[in-house]
């Protein structure tokens, strides 16, 4: 499953990762730099941990890309 994250927050994106799902974060400008350099970091709340993931980044949406499921604020 295919899910496309765009505005709505990296702790979706983070929490689905985690899960095993295949996500793509759509990210521009500065923001797609920081994700493309140190991946994508939240800290637990539980544990105070940090927590790195590495979505696949697109910084622009094609006309035949295809997800099943897209989160966009």
């Amino acid at each position: 499953m295919r899910i496309l994250i765009f505005g709505v927050g990296s702790i979706f994106a983070g929490k689905l990762i985690n899960a095993g799902y295949d996500v793509t974060m759509l990210a521009r400008n500065d923001r797609y730099k920081e994700l493309a350099s140190n991946g994508l970091v939240l800290r637990n709340a539980i544990s105070g941990q940090l927590e790195t993931y590495y979505p696949e980044l697109i910084n622009n949406l094609l006309s035949d890309d295809i997800y099943d499921y897209c989160l966009i604020q």
